[in-house]
């Protein structure tokens, strides 16, 4: 069952990622951009427990789920990690050191680089796709163990977003994840999140769901007042989109019965656009800064430039990498469909 709303959200949110990344192509920052990843973890919860929670209640092994799941994400995580690192082989031939290249085999193996500060630092955006992994795992040990009743998901979603700003509130900043010492907190952040969005999906259309996610954004900003760390307005605002916004936006949005080619175009490419953007900016960086050395227009060419080519790569990687990719990485190792 696809949603094209969703879909358009998926592109949306990919797009902005990619301008979070590079403000020195885009001429501007975009302010708590990286809540962007958030709303993939709530809607990755919504889309599994439509996919699959009733496969596993049915006997789907263990196996045959990881396989599904890995042929979905590693196929374009590994080009995109060994595009990345070619880029930066070629820096290091011609005379810039790149240490980051010493992660290769690690990050190949979906393990964060510990030697490193950043834990992906060659395509900086994995280190979501390794929490997504984990969290995908530990969703599929719940629902085998029998734990899918309404009130069981709305109690761990409870405690997981409770926990997690607490955890904001006693570091005083929102939560990182791509660096390697902080890999636990990515993980908190995609099980509260992918928590958030199978709890909508269990619950789809229940107009109820809106006043609880106001409820929980209202006492944990109840609960930081009294912790004394609001002194970050930033804080306020991650609340806000994180525990309300983006669960009512997925709530409204998975309530549509949209039509549209290009919201569903937006989506098939938003997994390669999101992995993609980082690895393709190191390769043409040296024309785009040309081009935006030569001022405001020079910029703008830079910026549709690179638009243009990164959505037409994102397409051709979609239709001829990724989809043979992952239909031959499950009759390979599984026999599964997807």
């Amino acid at each position: 069952m696809r949603i094209v709303s969703l879909d358009g959200c998926r592109g949306l949110a990919a797009i902005v990622v990619v301008v979070f990344h590079l403000p020195w192509l885009f001429g501007l920052g975009v302010p708590h951009g990286y809540l962007a990843v958030d709303f993939f973890f709530i809607l990755s919860g919504w889309v599994l427990a439509l996919a699959y929670e009733q496969k596993i209640l049915g006997g789907l092994s263990f196996k045959k789920f990881i396989v599904v799941r890995l042929a979905r994400l590693y196929p374009l995580y590994l080009i995109a990690l060994l595009l990345g690192a070619l880029a930066l082989l070629l820096k290091q031939a011609a005379g810039e050191k790149q240490p980051a290249l010493t992660c290769v085999f690690q990050n190949m193996a979906l393990a964060p680089c510990w030697a490193m500060k950043e834990a992906f630092p060659i395509n900086s955006p994995s280190w979501s796709i390794f929490s997504e992994i984990f969290v995908n795992i530990v969703w599929f040990f719940v629902v085998s163990f029998g734990l899918t009743r309404f009130r069981h998901k709305l109690a761990v979603n409870f405690c997981l977003i409770v926990l997690m700003w607490v955890f904001v509130g006693s570091i005083g900043r929102y939560l990182y994840g791509f660096q390697s010492e902080t890999i636990y907190e990515g993980f908190i952040r995609a099980m509260a999140g992918f928590s958030s969005g199978v709890v909508l999906y269990s619950a789809r259309g229940d107009r109820r769901l809106v006043w609880y996610f106001s409820f929980m954004a209202l006492l944990i900003l109840a609960g930081l007042s009294w912790l004394g760390n609001l002194v970050q307005s930033a804080i306020l605002i991650d609340v806000f989109f994180v525990v309300f916004l983006f669960p009512t936006l997925l709530w409204l949005m998975a309530g549509m019965e949209l039509q549209s080619r290009f919201f569903e175009w937006l989506g098939d490419i938003s997994f390669s656009v999101y992995l993609l953007h980082v690895p393709l900016s190191v390769w043409s960086q040296p024309i785009l800064k040309r081009l935006i050395a030569l001022g405001d227009f020079g910029q703008l060419t830079a910026v549709l430039l690179y638009l243009v080519v990164l959505f037409g790569v994102s397409a051709l990687f979609f239709s001829k990498f990724e989809l043979p990719a992952r239909s031959y990485f499950l009759a390979r190792f599984s026999g599964a469909k997807i």
